[in-house]
């Protein structure tokens, strides 16, 4: 099991030990959902994100260990089920927030 869980008994954005969900793998999950494919790659995550290359490398290989993406095609990573699910719980609950504010 990944260290970000959706289970019920669980908090999403809490990895199983308690500890918040990273910030920049939560940008990274919502920009799956709301950018062009074309920014979802390593160049284009540093460019959006402005972290270095290695950086968002690190994390995307971090993110398939976790199940949340695959990189069968490096160059053109994708959400897995898992990764989509937890993506559109994290944006469903990210505009609740805009439209309270």
């Amino acid at each position: 099991m990944s260290a970000l869980s959706i289970k019920d008994d669980k908090l999403p954005g809490r990895s199983s030990s308690g500890d918040p969900i990273d910030v920049l793998k939560l940008r990274v999950l919502l920009a799956f959902l709301n950018e062009a494919p074309k920014v979802c790659t390593v160049t284009g995550f540093s460019n959006l994100f402005g972290e270095g290359k290695q950086k968002m490398s690190r994390l995307l290989i971090t993110m398939e260990k976790e199940g949340l993406i695959c990189r069968e095609n490096v160059r053109n990573p994708q959400l897995t089920a898992y990764g989509l699910e937890l993506a559109k719980r994290f944006d469903d609950r990210y505009n609740v927030v805009l439209n309270h504010l």
